[in-house]
């Protein structure tokens, strides 16, 4: 079955399914979850079962898009990442999302997103996630005139 069929059917019986992996560079580890109640296998990678929720950024158009990864604070993997990295070397995080009927068929892809910042206390742990695109960046902006930089209008003369 594939995406498309679920979506489009009356009854949605299918489950969709994220999968998110941790490649802390710096620590040289990687943590895979998935957001079940059961631990998947997918790619012969196994994908350890653990609640979160993915928040999804208002579009107004003014910033750069960024994601919400919350997740509830109950084991100390996480804690252990946050510690750990240091400002400069983030965490990438890869999401993909599956059918829960066909886990080796990764349906959609985010693999351009890393931890911008993370915030946590004794309930949740919050990573704000930004993209590491350089084309969904915000860049310093200004104006150009002929009497400064003359060779960007050399057509004109």
């Amino acid at each position: 079955m594939t995406m498309a069929t679920v979506v489009n059917s009356m009854q949605i019986v299918e489950p969709f399914l994220w999968l998110l992996t941790f490649d802390d560079y710096q620590n040289n580890t990687v943590l895979r979850a998935v957001g079940n109640l059961e631990d998947v296998t997918s790619r012969g990678e196994v994908y350890t079962a653990f609640p979160f929720e993915i928040v999804l950024p208002t579009d107004d158009g003014q910033k750069p898009q960024t994601l919400k990864l919350v997740f509830p604070n109950v084991g100390q993997e996480l804690m252990q990442l946050i510690r750990e990295y240091a400002p400069g070397l983030n965490p990438k995080i890869k999401m993909e999302l599956i059918l829960a009927s066909a886990p080796d068929n990764v349906e959609k892809t985010l693999d351009f997103m890393e931890v911008g910042n993370v915030t946590y206390n004794a309930l949740a742990v919050t990573f704000d996630l930004v993209s590491s695109s350089i084309f969904a960046r915000r860049t310093c902006t200004g104006t150009y005139n002929q009497a400064e930089f003359p060779g960007l209008f050399w057509a004109l003369q």
